[in-house]
């Protein structure tokens, strides 16, 4: 996406046409600034890593399920790491071993006994 800008960049001010070169930079700054910032919001790898080393940290396990993705949100304090998985069978397998290393941890919606 860089090089597309990067390259309209110079076709507009190679033809001098300053009003595309407007349009370019009023699509396309804003759209950077949203990545940048969704790359910072981003959990790091620590997270992972305390979330498989320290499972007693892990305070909820959420379940969310749609037509089109399956999730377990693991909210580890004041953060949450979102884990997507393939099917909702392999979701309940990682939900309940993680609810069965974190016994503190709340599980929404609940684990069926």
């Amino acid at each position: 996406m860089s090089a597309f800008v990067v390259g309209l960049t110079a076709v507009c001010i190679a033809t001098g046409s300053m009003m595309s070169l407007l349009l370019v930079l009023i699509a396309f700054v804003p759209l950077w600034l949203f990545v940048a910032y969704r790359a910072y919001k981003l959990p790091d790898t620590s997270l992972v890593e305390r979330a498989i080393t320290r499972p007693d940290s892990i305070t909820s396990l959420i379940k969310i399920i749609t037509p089109g993705s399956k999730v377990l949100g693991i909210e580890l304090g004041p953060q949450v790491l979102a884990l997507r998985f393939g099917s909702e069978a392999q979701l309940d397998e990682a939900r309940a071993a993680l609810a069965a290393l974190a016994p503190d941890a709340s599980v929404v919606p609940p684990l069926s006994r």
